[in-house]
């Protein structure tokens, strides 16, 4: 086989296997969710700290800076949004919400198709320079959909965690 054969064949396996992790999530995220308290901790904090690290990479670039804020601002204010939205029941199960589908599909489908199209630049450019391309973190619309992901998962697992408390005893203490 020629050498460029292993190259692609590396790109599309990386490209199933993150492909894979992220319709996994979006699986998750779809549908009746059991309340689960410590998972959705973990997750708030998970999309708080590497989105205080984007913050200290992007500060001293105005332009990044602004991708992160507007990016942030916007899906938090989507977060709160869809706690509108959701419905909560008790089931067999304990307490469950469900999602609104189409607002947090539409954010991974943002990501994810920024994600394909970073990679598919990165990829062309080498390919046809010969060089490698800009080093990446280079770009406030990348910033701003990974920031929209987060705020929106920040805000409304808050906003969960907010609901269920006011429940009192009908929210599990632990998960």
């Amino acid at each position: 086989m020629h050498p460029d054969i292993y190259h692609i064949l590396t790109w599309v396996i990386i490209g199933a296997l993150v492909f894979w992790r992220l319709y996994a999530r979006l699986q998750r995220s779809v549908g009746r969710q059991v309340f689960r308290k410590k998972r959705m901790i973990y997750l708030i904090l998970l999309y708080a700290v590497i989105s205080l690290g984007l913050a200290v990479y992007t500060s001293g670039r105005p332009q990044l800076v602004s991708g992160w804020v507007g990016g942030l601002a916007l899906g938090i204010l989507l977060g709160r949004w869809a706690l509108h939205l959701t419905r909560y029941e008790m089931t067999e199960k304990g307490p469950c919400f469900t999602p609104n589908v189409h607002l947090g599909g539409a954010l991974y489908l943002i990501f994810l198709g920024r994600i394909i199209y970073r990679a598919a630049a990165f990829y062309t450019h080498f390919s046809l320079t010969g060089h490698p391309p800009p080093p990446p973190g280079q770009s406030a619309l990348t910033d701003f959909s990974f920031e929209l992901l987060a705020g929106y998962f920040i805000a409304y697992y808050l906003g969960i965690l907010q609901h269920y408390a006011k429940e009192g005893g009908r929210a599990p203490s632990a998960a």
